[in-house]
């Protein structure tokens, strides 16, 4: 009976050992997850956002510069810097705002993501597009 008075303390013990070394890899991972998400979401939104500037600009030079003045501004507020994406701006026809051609941005963005610590990172591509018919309202 002395014996299990004197283990007692022991669970415990061993039960917030197992609950802190669960919970500590835990909060890394799910840190990973949340920047991986955050980046996803801002990039799809840029992308729709600059595909639809696009379409409705008045000519092709200002389509291109608001396409992506829209998508830096919008990954911006994001906190993506401009220098971590590369955007492309593609047209199914020429010129680009013929009417019933499609205009596709794709967002692209190499990173590293922290897993444990800054000793184990993981280099990830996070690529992003969505297209949009020019309709010839705009344009």
């Amino acid at each position: 009976m002395n014996n299990r008075h004197g283990e007692q303390g022991n669970v415990s013990l061993e039960f917030i050992a197992i609950v802190v070394a669960l919970l500590i890899p835990l909060t890394f991972i799910a840190s990973a997850v949340s920047a991986v998400a955050t980046t996803d979401i801002a990039q799809e939104s840029a992308a729709r956002a600059a595909a639809r500037a696009f379409v409705v600009a008045p000519n092709s030079q200002i389509a291109y510069s608001r396409a992506r003045a829209v998508a830096a501004t919008i990954l911006r507020d994001s906190g993506i810097a401009g220098n971590q994406v590369q955007t492309l701006i593609t047209c199914s026809g020429t010129p680009c705002l013929t009417p019933g051609e499609v205009v596709t941005v794709t967002i692209k963005r190499v990173f590293n993501v922290q897993l444990i610590g800054s000793w184990a990172n993981q280099r990830m591509t996070i690529s992003t597009q969505h297209s949009v018919m020019v309709n010839g309202v705009g344009s």
